[in-house]
């Protein structure tokens, strides 16, 4: 899935649409310790202008994950309760989120993309670095796949390394052909999610909601 969008849980080709507006090319770069400094801000800046309306905020995606390399890109995920609440949408848009409307589910191996379980809201944001926002709803499959994602790869330095392995592979073999990169990069992902929901069940991992 992505989880994060198609873990960014897959937006499947609209993800893919959105990655060639926000980027010239597909580079994989080291960890960087700002990445958790640069999420804290965007998530101050989020719930101030969102308030009570959200549940919680999640930095998602690598870089959330220490030690892991990645784009050079902050996914958030927001968690509401309903995604047709009133105004959130024109909010965001008025402290100058860019609203893709396109990209409203995301994509999971297994389940169908039409399901209710899928859908989101996707902004963009320009700060100090570009920021991929993700709403999805509460309790929903795609709100828990890129927590579940984030927290398997941190206790799990392996497959973390096998998933850094396969997108600097990718990276270096399609970094001009987004098409190619998320074709291949999103199955392996929603492979690596079904084995998260293994280990979460091992280990009694719950989303802490």
């Amino acid at each position: 899935m992505v989880i994060a969008n198609k873990i960014q849980l897959h937006s499947g080709s609209d993800f893919i649409n959105i990655t060639r507006q926000t980027m010239t090319h597909i580079k994989i770069v080291p960890f960087d310790k700002n990445w958790q400094s640069e999420y804290l801000k965007i998530e101050a800046k989020l719930k101030s202008i969102l308030k009570t309306s959200i549940i919680r905020i999640d930095h998602i995606g690598s870089t959330s994950v220490k030690d892991l390399s990645a784009k050079d890109i902050i996914d958030v995920q927001i968690t509401v309760d309903n995604l047709q609440q009133p105004n959130l949408i024109d909010t965001l848009v008025a402290e100058n989120f860019e609203y893709f409307k396109q990209a409203n589910c995301d994509n999971l191996v297994g389940v169908e993309s039409d399901c209710v379980e899928l859908k989101k809201l996707f902004f963009k944001y320009q700060s100090n670095k570009i920021v991929h926002v993700h709403v999805r709803e509460k309790n929903r499959l795609n709100q828990c796949y890129p927590i579940l994602f984030r927290d398997y790869l941190r206790a799990n330095p392996k497959a973390r390394l096998a998933y850094e392995k396969i997108k600097k592979e990718l990276a270096g073999r399609f970094e001009f052909d987004a098409t190619a990169y998320y074709a291949i990069k999103d199955p392996v992902m929603d492979g690596i999610y079904y084995s998260a929901q293994i280990w979460a069940k091992s280990v009694g991992w719950q989303l802490d909601n």
